[in-house]
């Protein structure tokens, strides 16, 4: 089974941007036709920015509930990893920790909307609708 590591932004762009090559790749987590390699540094992160990004919105409980059930989901469909890799080849800092997760866990793909994430070619690193493409001509 194909393994991956989620950035942040697309969870985000699925929750609450209605982008769908991003919910796709999610149902393709929930499902379990991919396995989502995960850390703990990420979980945090996603759902620190999930929060933020509601508030920043002024969504309602209504609108906030539906997204966090999802994450959940998405986060507890994941194998959580412990990281012990230090990598630095990424030119944002706070980034290195989706590819320490990607070499700890064995995933064949960081999938990210993040220029800077896409920029590192020591890993391979798709956007949502590259990867939903490759699963397809598979």
């Amino acid at each position: 089974m194909l393994r991956i590591v989620i950035d942040t932004n697309v969870v985000i762009a699925a929750l609450f941007h209605g982008d769908n090559h991003a919910r796709e790749l999610l149902r393709l987590v929930r499902t379990k036709q991919v396995r989502l390699v995960i850390s703990e540094a990420i979980a945090e992160e996603m759902l620190v920015t999930a929060i933020a990004h509601a508030v920043a919105a002024n969504l309602g409980l209504k609108h906030i509930r539906p997204a966090a059930r999802k994450l959940l989901d998405i986060l507890q469909s994941g194998e959580f990893i412990n990281v012990t890799t230090h990598y630095t080849g990424c030119k944002d800092p706070d980034d290195n920790k989706f590819f320490e997760c990607a070499i700890d866990g064995g995933a064949d793909y960081v999938v990210s909307y993040d220029p800077d994430v896409q920029a590192v070619t020591s890993f391979s690193v798709v956007s949502p609708w590259q990867l939903i493409r490759l699963l397809r001509t598979v």
